[in-house]
């Protein structure tokens, strides 16, 4: 009986010196050490760039920073800018608030004027004669309209249709160019009506008179 209980010790102090060997192991590989090493942070997103530009704009609109175009009765030039809901008008406060001479935001106003200019596409349309009949800028950006004021825009059609050239902004995005000389404009008339009146940004039917020398109303579309 005693040798039993002496082997019966013998096992227990075995089993304790074996646990005492191997438990440290184990701790080594606790889940905390062996598991994936965490995600690296997401980067932080950029913030924003929101730009700010010239636009024509209808004084229906009810723009408070703007200049007077020549000729023009129902349109302005107008500063506007963009932020997180879109594009608005600067208002007389904000104006004030960014303490920026006109010549210095015209400058940077026809910078993204000039670099649109260069980027948007000009279709021509045609009769069955292959007589180009106008030309139709259709694109996204809210500034568009300020291509008239570029002479590098110009560039792009006078070939085409001549300069000047007549310019209808019906909506926000889209641009009508005629020649100035044929007529062809008087056509149009009823359904660039049409598209003004359908349109959710509506611009103008003023008549665009568009060249290097700058721009001006010389009318307004006739339906």
């Amino acid at each position: 009986m005693q040798s039993g209980e002496r082997i019966f010790r013998k096992l227990i102090l075995s089993l304790g010196c074996w646990a005492a060997l191997v438990l440290p192991a184990v701790a080594e590989e606790a889940p905390g050490d062996t598991a994936d090493p965490p995600e690296a942070a997401a980067e932080k997103e950029p913030e924003p760039v929101y730009r700010e530009g010239l636009l024509l704009a209808s004084l229906t609109s009810n723009p408070k920073v703007y200049t007077q175009i020549e000729g023009a009765k129902k349109t302005v030039l107008a500063c506007a800018r963009e932020w997180e809901y879109g594009l608005r008008l600067y208002t007389v406060q904000e104006w004030k608030e960014k303490n920026q001479s006109w010549g210095d935001y015209y400058a940077q106003a026809m910078k993204h004027a000039d670099d649109l200019a260069a980027k948007v596409k000009l279709e021509f349309v045609r009769d069955y004669r292959e007589v180009i009949q106008y030309a139709i800028v259709e694109n996204e950006d809210d500034f568009l309209s300020s291509v008239l004021l570029s002479e590098a825009f110009v560039g792009r059609f006078e070939k085409e249709l001549g300069s000047p050239a007549f310019a209808i902004v019906p909506d926000r995005h889209t641009i009508y160019l005629f020649p100035a000389v044929g007529g062809q404009l008087r056509n149009f008339g009823e359904s660039l009506a049409e598209k003004y009146q359908d349109a959710k940004e509506q611009v103008s039917l003023e008549i665009f008179e568009v060249s290097k020398k700058g721009l001006r109303v010389i009318g307004q579309v006739q339906s």
